[in-house]
């Protein structure tokens, strides 16, 4: 699956005439602050449930 990703991710920047790594940095840090605010209202008392969303 997760070369899956990475042929889109490689795909979609060859298409906007980026290099393979600056389309993976840029996915990393469009998708970075979405999934903050996600975990940062996941409730303090589920304590593993926040750290399953870390490791995954």
């Amino acid at each position: 699956m997760i070369n899956n990703i990475e042929q889109f991710v490689v795909h979609w920047g060859l298409e906007a005439g980026l290099d393979e790594l600056s389309a993976k940095v840029l996915t990393c840090l469009f998708l970075s602050f979405p999934l903050a605010a996600v975990f940062k209202r996941l409730p303090d008392s589920y304590v593993r449930l926040k750290q399953w969303y870390i490791i995954r």
